[in-house]
């Protein structure tokens, strides 16, 4: 009887002992996942979720401080930071700092991987002297420049970036441009458009004389140029290049929207009629307004080449105010976005395709600025809207539904932020175009001064001299920034900045 009561004892203590042992690495399981997932107890016992924070800098290695709290990491980093308001600062030796002041949501991951510093007190040497150039552009590579020059029978200068010993070969002018030896032609005007994508090729429009031509400029071999106006003998309003080796263009004459193999010089018949306008979202997709019907009614659509047709997004009734269009793709969602006068309409889904049943694709939000917008792009990965009207710049945050505006008129001006659907304040007046350097930030040259501006207007910096409307670059490995200045009317100079503090 004793040993089977005591028998019983022992099993029930066993049983009891593996339920505790069961329910502690349940509990432990539980904890540590709940840590991993960012969840701690505060003060008052209450459960809350943290935010990740993605540190990152160029150059790396910058002291990272929280709320006036230096931490123990430096960029490229994160840490995991209680929600609410924080106050985040990059410092590195020789170089100017950065900061930004943030809202962290439970459970959110923040990207903060995009900051650039610029030295403090930077070295700067004069390359090249020129006279009277005309433009300048960066490759999308950054490793090139290509300077034309006001007069046209001067041979255009393409500069080669890659090396601290810059390059630079002529490229003569007389195989594609007209006009040319006609003296009662004295205003020629030469604008760099485009480049393709693997830099080989640049896209110039040429106007003299109330004429416009098109030239695709083949960079490698000058003489296989192609002047497109004269090869196909119409009158282009907008040419693009369509595909990655510059053989392909999209173009625009008489509002027909056609498409070109310059490698066996054919055009196509008219892809669409009634294009007003057209902006690529990439190489083979656009999105186009189209000329107002008889009713005022506009139609933006979607064009993918080889589709026999458009597919028709969103209609509106035009005021005589002006209308703006692109698009782009971010996380996994396409996007649409149209500037009608003060309002912006984002849609967004699975763009259609001609032809079949149509996907989900809808209005997402409805945003209203209080000035007419007449440029409208996306940067950042399609995640950044920015809009301008030369005067005032609104950026919205297609990711964290933050809107921005900001003074590029007072460089010591801070930028505001509001959610929608809040009413946001007046943006405030600005007064040159916006630019990229870079997927996040914004540039201008403001009275012959480059501008720097995070995109959504923070970190405003004055960097150094650099003339109006031309380009400016920071080369592919981040050694060497480059501008063009100007002395006097007629003289220009390469100047290269060192980004490196040595």
């Amino acid at each position: 009887m004793n040993n089977s009561h005591s028998l019983r004892k022992d099993r029930l203590r066993v049983i009891a002992v593996d339920i505790i042992m069961a329910l502690s690495v349940v509990a432990i399981v539980g904890i540590l996942m709940f840590i991993t997932m960012g969840y701690s107890l505060t003060r008052d016992l209450n459960l809350e979720q943290s935010g990740l924070v993605q540190f990152g800098s160029r150059p790396t290695g910058a002291t990272i401080s929280i709320n006036g709290e230096e931490i123990s990491s430096r960029t490229n980093t994160r840490t995991m930071l209680a929600p609410g308001e924080h106050s985040i600062h990059f410092y590195r030796s020789g170089f100017g700092p950065w900061s930004k002041n943030i809202t962290l949501s439970p459970g959110q991951v923040l990207w903060l991987n995009y900051a650039r510093l610029f030295p403090s007190n930077p070295e700067l040497s004069t390359i090249r002297t020129y006279q009277n150039i005309a433009s300048v552009s960066a490759a999308p590579n950054s490793q090139f420049l290509l300077i034309t020059f006001t007069d046209p029978n001067r041979p255009f200068h393409l500069l080669d970036l890659r090396s601290e010993e810059v390059r630079y070969r002529e490229i003569i002018t007389s195989g594609f441009l007209s006009g040319l030896n006609d003296p009662e032609i004295t205003n020629h005007q030469i604008e760099i458009m485009e480049w393709s994508g693997n830099n080989n090729r640049a896209l110039i429009r040429h106007t003299f004389a109330d004429y416009i031509e098109w030239i695709l400029l083949d960079l490698r071999d000058p003489s296989e140029s192609i002047n497109l106006t004269t090869t196909y003998r119409l009158n282009f309003s907008d040419v693009k290049i369509a595909s990655n080796d510059g053989r392909h263009l999209f173009m625009l004459e008489n509002n027909n929207f056609r498409r070109a193999d310059v490698n066996n010089q054919t055009i196509s018949a008219v892809l669409l009629d009634n294009v007003a306008s057209f902006t690529q979202i990439n190489r083979d997709t656009i999105i186009f307004l189209s000329v107002p019907n008889v009713n005022s009614l506009v139609n933006i659509g979607i064009y993918r080449d080889g589709e026999r047709g458009a597919s028709i997004l969103y209609t509106v009734a035009y005021t005589g105010q002006n209308l703006a269009v692109t698009g782009g793709r971010h996380y996994n969602r396409d996007h649409a976005i149209i500037a009608d006068g003060q309002n912006i309409l984002i849609m967004r889904g699975t763009f259609p395709s001609f032809g079949r049943p149509a996907p989900a694709f809808r209005v997402w939000r409805e945003l209203t600025v209080d000035f007419e917008i007449l440029d409208l792009t996306l940067i950042g990965n399609s995640r950044q809207i920015i809009a301008t009207n030369h005067d005032r710049v609104f950026n919205y945050d297609i990711e964290t539904s933050i809107a921005s505006y900001f003074n590029f008129r007072d460089p010591t001006s801070p930028p505001g932020e509001s959610e929608y659907p809040e009413e946001v304040p007046a943006p405030i007046p600005a007064r040159f175009p916006v630019r990229t350097l870079g997927p996040f930030m914004l540039y201008t040259t403001r009275g012959d001064r480059l501008i720097v501006y995070d995109f959504d207007g923070n970190n405003i910096r004055d960097i150094t001299a650099a003339h109006d409307n031309f380009d400016v670059v920071i080369t592919s490995n981040d050694r060497f920034l480059y501008t063009v200045v100007r002395d006097d009317d007629t003289t220009f100079r390469l100047v290269r900045m060192l980004l490196t503090v040595r």
